[in-house]
């Protein structure tokens, strides 16, 4: 669905503002340690920069959720590795079994970045043609953050 075209309360317009909040966040996400905070940009976007336009709140909350997800896929992958290299220090005999699971880890966790990613940039590109879509799986929780924050 199509919104209408309006000004942002930074004086850009709603499209490109609600973009740069998908891409600074993908780049922010991409920055060791910083990942686990990419979410923070958009929360002050919704919180402190924007005043004026819904369309760039329900982006930003919508990339806020994102990378959310983001920091919570780290910390659980970063759990089962240190579980990895635990096991491998506790059996040293089973040097094949541990970098097994670790190339598994490895693979999983970046299939699901490059998913994350993809959802990130299918975002930005959705916002700049100024149409409210809400990423699968995740854009549900933006809606909701969208609306508490609209009412405060």
């Amino acid at each position: 669905m199509k919104t209408e075209n309006h000004k942002s309360s930074t004086g850009m317009d709603a499209n490109v503002f609600a973009m740069l909040v998908y891409i600074i966040s993908i780049i922010l996400g991409w920055i060791p340690y910083v990942y686990y905070a990419a979410w923070v940009f958009p929360m002050l976007v919704i919180l402190v920069i924007e005043k004026d336009s819904i369309f760039v709140k329900r982006h930003a909350a919508q990339a806020m959720a994102l990378y959310i997800v983001v920091a919570v896929v780290h910390i659980i992958f970063n759990i089962i590795s240190a579980a990895i290299v635990i096991s491998l220090y506790s059996h040293p005999f089973s040097y094949f079994g541990a970098a097994g699971g670790a190339l598994a880890v490895s693979v999983i966790s970046g299939i699901i970045g490059v998913l994350l990613m993809v959802a990130a940039i299918l975002g930005a590109v959705k916002a700049y043609q100024y149409e409210d879509y809400s990423i699968p799986l995740i854009g549900g929780f933006g809606d909701k953050i969208a609306e508490k924050m609209q009412n405060k």
